[in-house]
């Protein structure tokens, strides 16, 4: 399962997630290159939240949530909330 979004105006950024529900591998991208990557041994939280800064000259908080469904998580896809800034601009 994977996201894409754009942030920032004049200096825009690709901001990709990537999750793998069988080895429960969270990844985050930045214009191709991953910067972070977070792997959950046992689901005890619900919410798994990671967040990069982005950007040279206008910089940006992107914050990534993965919420996880709490019937047959392991075959259900999560559902992310992507914010910039504080704003959400991505629930799916």
């Amino acid at each position: 399962m994977q996201r894409e979004v754009v942030v920032g105006s004049e200096e825009q950024h690709t901001v990709g997630v990537a999750y793998s529900r069988w080895s429960n591998a969270l990844t985050v991208s930045v214009d191709g290159r991953s910067v972070q990557r977070d792997v959950e041994r046992f689901w005890i939280s619900k919410v798994r939240r990671v967040s990069v800064r982005v950007g040279q000259t206008e910089i940006h908080e992107v914050t990534v949530e993965k919420i996880r469904p709490t019937l047959w998580a392991k075959f259900k896809d999560p559902i992310f909330r992507i914010s910039v800034d504080g704003s959400e601009i991505y629930l799916g």
